[in-house]
């Protein structure tokens, strides 16, 4: 009798799906009209069986763009769920593949679990925007853009409340659904009942209690803060050693490979680097091994933003790791390590990170009214390294003459052949519309060799350019260098404390806004440089892990296998087909929300020899 009546049910889907298919050559007048009530109608069956509403907009869109037939069979047989549910046959659920598993109703019981645990996520209250003023009157514009960037941030903190308040919602109603089976099955037990397979995700058997239940993870603690790392030099010696700076930097600014000398470099390695010395000579040796590097079309220069005389004596003779080649080391000179007690390090009078707008309001701490998006206030260490990068592209600018930049790091590493990649990526660049190169990303970091039949080495790709994945040892040009600079107000009102991730705001939110497209970047399929302290080592690391013997020999094991596959050193590069890829979205990370710090930024595009700090007292009065 059951087998007769399902096989009446099926029937009546597949008849409906029939006239579903018939139903769609309607007139798109009549489509139009008809809409609003199909939206009505399915919202009302989704919430008749307890499942979460779609926003009408959503199924307008959807109407609006979707021409498959399978889409408009499957909202008529949505409406059988509602028939299966009158007649307590259980309710089906057909999928873009015509498939149907069953889905049981949930019971008023499973509901108000639901609603309750719901309703224990707390609404996302954000206190209302509040502008920034500053008494500097010859910057009264750029106050206009930087509460204007504010504004558009607060906006967008709105946006990730919301999300993370629905994600919440999601967990909440999750967990419900969790322990409502476990109910279920605990109302089955009895003396004969034998425990097998967990009702739910997480659930175990208690023998002594006999009942199942989900065993709760302990929160992890949060550990101790990281911290930046100490400047030992007493008030005198940090005076001593800004004068040294000083000097160094005046004459790599007019020395003999400066713009002043006349001399002009192909290639100019920008190394920014910190306090790993292990690291930076094996970089270093990289470069070395590069064949045909010549002295007159190549220039090293190496930006500090610490002083230790192991790292000085390291960079100040390069031929210890191999290099005859020209050279030169520069200081960024408002490192928070050359500083004590005043900005730009930390200062006593300043708020403390997470005191809150509130707080600070009655601490009266002097940044109080400088927060940034999430209300957080000025971490001088986090700022540090946005800072430098800024500085070091302006220091370079301003002074030296150069086709290419190529923007790497201490810990970065360089496949043998990554120079004669990069020329014949320069040749390839402007053809097909690339405004950048990246030499390196990181999909099969330290793991190249293994994929090697997957990513040829004699191939490069043209893709938008985003900051998580195509931020390593990027090569860019004259032009894009003098671009990004003259959007120096964005940069430096832009409240992200990652100069990645300010960049990706700059191609994708300031560019279209000009009526230009975000940068395109060229990048070889087989990367040829490599990014050694992704394990374990790095600013987002708070506990150990970085052990660079080891991290060296994957790498020396991997570009061996390279080197013996013979593949290397392509003669041409063929283009991958463009892939179709959707937009990575931007993550709002915050931490730069202090106008000292915005304004310091904007005076390296001045001058990034002689930075003008009398901004500090104007914003006093």
């Amino acid at each position: 009798m059951r087998c007769h009546f399902m096989s009446a049910v099926y029937f009546v889907l597949g008849s409906i799906a029939f006239l579903g298919a018939l139903h769609i050559i309607r007139t798109n007048d009549e489509i139009d009209l008809s809409k609003r009530s199909s939206a009505s109608a399915y919202e009302d069956t989704l919430a008749r069986l307890g499942h979460r509403n779609v926003e009408p907009s959503d199924f307008d869109d959807r109407i609006e763009n979707e021409n498959d037939l399978s889409f408009k069979i499957n909202d008529v047989l949505d409406k059988v769920i509602e028939l299966g549910a009158a007649v307590q046959v259980p309710a089906v659920s057909v999928g873009k593949r015509g498939g149907p598993p069953a889905r049981p109703t949930p019971s008023p019981e499973q509901l108000r679990m639901r609603e309750e645990a719901e309703n224990l996520i707390p609404k996302p209250s954000l206190p209302p925007f509040r502008p920034v003023t500053s008494s500097i009157e010859d910057d009264v514009d750029f106050m206009k853009i930087f509460n204007d960037k504010r504004r558009f941030m607060y906006a967008e903190r709105q946006k990730i409340e919301e999300k993370n308040y629905a994600n919440m919602k999601n967990k909440a109603r999750n967990a419900a659904d969790q322990k409502y089976k476990i109910l279920i099955e605990n109302r089955k037990i009895n003396e004969s009942y034998k425990p097998a397979k967990p009702p739910a995700a997480g659930a175990s058997f208690d023998q002594v209690k006999r009942e199942w239940k989900i065993v709760e993870r302990p929160t992890p603690s949060p550990g101790s803060p990281k911290m930046t790392t100490q400047n030992p030099l007493t008030d005198d010696d940090l005076r001593t050693v800004r004068e040294q700076i000083t000097m160094m930097n005046d004459q790599a600014a007019h020395g003999p490979y400066s713009k002043d000398a006349g001399e002009y470099f192909d290639n100019i390695f920008l190394v920014q680097v910190h306090s790993r010395t292990d690291f930076t000579k094996f970089f270093l040796e990289t470069i070395a091994k590069q064949p045909n590097l010549s002295k007159s079309k190549n220039l090293i220069v190496i930006s500090h933003d610490i002083w230790r005389e192991d790292m000085n004596f390291l960079t100040q003779n390069l031929a210890d790791s191999g290099l005859d080649i020209p050279f030169v080391n520069i200081f960024f000179p408002k490192s928070v390590l050359f500083y004590k007690n005043e900005f730009p390090a930390a200062s006593p009078d300043d708020c403390p990170v997470k005191i809150g707008y509130e707080g600070a309001q009655e601490a009266n701490c002097q940044n109080r009214e400088w927060f940034d998006t999430f209300d957080n206030y000025r971490e001088p260490h986090i700022v540090n390294i946005k800072h430098h990068w800024w500085w070091k592209l302006n220091f370079v600018d301003q002074n030296f003459k150069f086709g290419y930049l190529i923007l790497v790091e201490e810990d970065h590493a360089l496949s043998e052949d990554a120079l004669h990649v990069l020329d014949l990526m320069k040749d390839l660049r402007v053809n097909k519309g690339a405004d950048l190169i990246a030499l390196g990303h990181y999909t099969n970091n330290l793991k190249l060799a293994t994929k090697l039949s997957k990513t040829p080495p004699d191939q490069v790709k043209v893709e938008e350019w985003f900051s998580g994945a195509y931020n390593m040892a990027m090569a860019v040009s004259k032009r894009w260098v003098d671009d990004v600079i003259a959007m120096k107000n964005d940069f430096c009102s832009y409240d992200d404390y990652n100069w990645d991730w300010t960049l990706l705001h700059l191609s994708k939110e300031v560019q279209t806004k000009l009526g230009k497209q975000p940068w395109k970047v060229m990048v070889p399929t087989l990367p040829r440089s490599q990014h050694m302290g992704i394990t374990g080592c790095g600013v987002h690391f708070t506990k150990g892990g970085c052990d660079f013997e080891s991290i060296k020999a994957m790498f020396e094991k991997d570009q061996a296998v390279l080197q013996q596959s013979g593949k290397m050193f392509p003669q041409i590069l063929n283009v991958a087909p463009a892939a179709k890829k959707k937009s990575s979205s931007i993550t709002r990370n915050g931490g730069w929300g202090d106008l000292r710090d915005i304004l310091m930024c904007l005076e390296y595009s001045k001058n990034a020899l002689e930075i003008d700090m009398s901004f500090l007292e104007k914003i006093k009065s």
